[in-house]
């Protein structure tokens, strides 16, 4: 159980589904390319849960897929839409672009 405070961030691909948004006050989506949404799921496939290349590359067009007629439908719900690159000199995601539709 959460207890309230003044921030409480929920995160992950499914979290600005119709059935929870009502539920926040301010909701972000952070978008990323193609090519970046590959390389981080990669890392976290292959590099953290043990896939092998085949492996992933196979769950990736079944990952093309949901994200394009699930995930990315929810981006019409946010208040802000943050678009994010993938850096190939660091190892962090960089923000190159983000418009508000919040009234907040």
């Amino acid at each position: 159980i959460v207890q309230p405070g003044r921030f409480i961030i929920v995160e992950g691909i499914h979290a600005l589904y119709p059935e929870v948004q009502h539920l926040m006050s301010l909701k972000i989506f952070i978008d990323a390319d193609r090519q970046t949404q590959y390389l981080l799921l990669k890392a976290t496939e292959v590099e953290t849960r043990g896939y092998t290349e085949e492996q992933f590359e196979i769950n990736w067009q079944g990952h093309t897929y949901g994200f394009e007629h699930c995930v990315k439908a929810s981006k019409a719900n946010a208040d802000i839409v943050c678009s994010v690159n993938l850096s190939r000199r660091f190892s962090a995601a960089i923000i190159t672009h983000c418009q508000c539709n919040a009234t907040v």
